[in-house]
């Protein structure tokens, strides 16, 4: 298809121009109508993309489109609705790490933490050795107060001899992201009775030892966004 061929040599104007103009003949294709969805997003004109992507859901409709649309809502912060649309995805394809990811870092924002920590499970169950499920995992424990087992998984993460794992989004550093959580809950007035404060040092001199070399994050809300 001419529309495809132009979005990958970068050419989204003219993609999306050529999409448009056979959507005229084909108003109801769901892939062209998908398309125009990504090709609309991408331009940043995201109620125009999320009504193409809405257009293009039917009862054969792709894990993509779901997938598509619930980044639209994702963008603005309507958590509610995008985990809808990515519970329909994971049904479609519960063997697909990559939507349970999603739904669950939606679930996260969405404060269900109890359904984000089952769908973290889920795709760690599937991808075992995934620092970002492991993490967000552990994210999601702290959040619930389970501090005893999110340092399980967070001291795991910590001693992660490659901490710029590929598959973790915006560019999260396992490591000094584990660290600061791990700063945060060893010092923190509940673990008193749980922890040393020895712990705390230690992990607070080896942060600053990677901070020192710039190779930082600071997890916050903002780490658990957007996924894939």
């Amino acid at each position: 298809m001419e529309c495809q061929r132009l979005m990958a040599i970068g050419h989204r104007g003219e993609a999306l121009a050529c999409c448009e103009q056979a959507l005229s003949a084909l108003p109801h294709s769901a892939e062209l109508l998908f398309l125009a969805g990504c090709l609309l997003g991408k331009a940043g004109r995201h109620a125009e993309a999320r009504r193409r992507y809405q257009e293009s859901l039917n009862e054969r409709t792709s894990v993509h489109a779901l997938r598509g649309l619930a980044s639209l809502f994702e963008e603005s912060g309507e958590w509610t609705e995008a985990a809808h649309l990515l519970r329909r995805a994971v049904a479609m394809d519960p063997s697909d790490p990559n939507s349970i990811m999603d739904l669950g870092l939606c679930l996260l924002q969405a404060a269900c933490l109890a359904d984000a920590r089952a769908a973290f499970e889920a795709a760690l169950a599937l991808q075992p050795d995934s620092y970002a499920h492991r993490f967000f995992l552990a994210e999601t424990l702290y959040r619930m107060g389970s501090l005893q087992e999110a340092c399980v998984i967070f001291e795991s993460l910590r001693r992660a001899a490659d901490h710029r794992q590929g598959d973790l989004p915006r560019a999260l550093n396992v490591r000094p992201c584990a660290l600061a959580r791990l700063v945060q809950i060893y010092s923190s007035p509940a673990a008193g009775s749980l922890f040393s404060p020895r712990l705390a040092e230690a992990a607070q001199r080896e942060l600053a030892a990677i901070e020192s070399t710039g190779d930082s994050f600071e997890p916050t809300d903002e780490s658990s966004k957007g996924a894939s």
